[in-house]
């Protein structure tokens, strides 16, 4: 299909736009776009940084690599102490990190139950914050793997989220055919790239 690239080049460009640098990034996309798996990818193929896997929702029970660490989270207090014990790990292991927090706010939403809507957004905008520095501190690449909202098409509570962050990256399935687009935090489109979806799945499931 002309325009498509092959695997290798189309994961390449994705991973240096989201973790080429530290700082704080965001893929995000429909569910079954593949963020999951090309982020577990992400985190196997490093060489440099300590790979983290934050876990959160249905991912607490994905099986991850065991050269991954991972990190479960299964309450908004979890989320609140996680940005202290990655500080904690990366001074103790005298190494940078590379953290993907799956899903980021996972955990945020499901307190709405018992929490008021204050609290748990001054919660999160001090997670990001403190995770953010994190990046800029220890030299460390976090990504945040969020959901598409389906009547907005953003990222939830990117008011919120979106000032914060450095580098974003949107990713979808249509047609068979798996697009990443690069956006400015306004969700400006970048520049876009694209593979057959068969591709791509036999690329991240590939052991």
């Amino acid at each position: 299909m002309k325009g498509t690239l092959p695997a290798q080049v189309f994961v390449d460009k994705l991973f240096s736009l989201l973790a080429g640098e530290p700082g704080v990034g965001v893929l995000y996309g429909p569910q079954g776009a593949y963020k999951t798996s090309l982020a577990l990818n992400l985190l196997k193929q490093e060489s440099n940084r300590l790979p983290i896997y934050i876990a959160t929702g249905k991912h607490l029970l994905i099986e991850v690599p065991p050269e991954i660490k991972v990190f479960k989270l299964r309450h908004i207090i979890d989320d609140i102490k996680v940005p202290f014990r990655l500080w904690h790990l990366s001074c103790t292991m005298g190494k940078s990190l590379i953290v993907v927090y799956d899903s980021f706010i996972a955990n945020f939403a499901g307190a709405r139950g018992y929490l008021s809507s204050r609290a748990i957004l001054k919660s999160l905008v001090g997670c990001l914050e403190m995770l953010r520095h994190l990046a800029r501190r220890r030299d460390a690449v976090v990504v945040l793997i969020l959901p598409r909202h389906p009547a907005t098409g953003a990222p939830p509570l990117w008011r919120l989220i979106g000032r914060l962050v450095d580098r974003v990256v949107e990713i979808e399935v249509r047609d068979g055919v798996v697009s990443a687009v690069q956006r400015s935090v306004s969700l400006e489109p970048l520049t876009a790239w694209f593979i057959r979806e068969g591709e791509l799945r036999d690329y991240v499931e590939d052991p």
